[in-house]
Parts: structure tokens; C-alpha cells; sequence
């Protein structure tokens, strides 16, 4: 017999966790992506939308901008779109393997 007063919590906090990770992985990542490269360059990069799958291993970024802090008119690097795709076996021994990468629309 199953003991559901023992199985429905455990299930349910099982459920909110993973519903955390699939969305909450896009906004972490922009932030990681944001907070770096601006403490590394010392420039301003603006990022308008992240996407992000851990079960398919690929990230999408649209529309980002890298640009001085003196200068905004002018900026550094610019793209339309990135997709990378990760391989996860790699990911899972901390190991950053990218098996595809396209950038679309770089202008420097």
C-alpha cells in the first residue's frame, strides 16, 4: 500500500524544485553572463533576452551590446543572436564542451 501522506510532499517539493531549475535557468545565466564579462572588461554589456534548456544543453542570447561606460553611442561588439550547444556528459565532470556555436549578425 502506498503511504500518500509520505509520497505527495516529497513529490510536490520534488515538482517546485525542478520547475525552479527550468525556469530559473535562463535569468541565472544572463545574470552570470552580465555580472563577468562587465567585471572583466570594465564595460557595460546590455542582453535582451536569454533563453535556456539543461535537458536539451543549449543556450540562445538575442541581442546583445558591449559597450564603453564613456561612450554608449559606441559599441564595442555587437550581435543579433547566439546559439551554443553543450555537450552535457562534459558538463556533468565541470568540463565546458561546446559542440556547435553560431553567431549571428557580429558587428564590431
Amino acid at each position: 500500500m502506498i503511504r500518500w501522506s509520505y509520497l505527495l510532499p516529497r513529490l510536490a517539493i520534488a515538482v517546485v524544485v525542478l520547475l525552479g531549475i527550468h525556469f530559473g535557468v535562463a535569468p541565472l545565466a544572463r545574470w552570470t553572463m552580465v555580472t563577468s564579462v562587465q567585471a572583466t572588461t570594465g564595460a557595460d554589456l546590455e542582453v535582451a533576452s536569454v533563453w535556456a534548456s539543461l535537458l536539451r544543453g543549449r543556450m540562445q542570447v538575442a541581442d546583445v551590446e558591449l559597450a564603453r561606460n564613456d561612450r554608449s553611442d559606441n559599441n564595442l561588439i555587437e550581435f543579433k543572436s547566439a546559439e551554443v550547444d553543450l555537450d552535457l556528459r562534459a558538463l556533468a565532470e565541470k568540463r565546458y564542451v561546446i559542440n556547435k556555436a553560431r553567431i549571428r549578425g557580429l558587428r564590431f
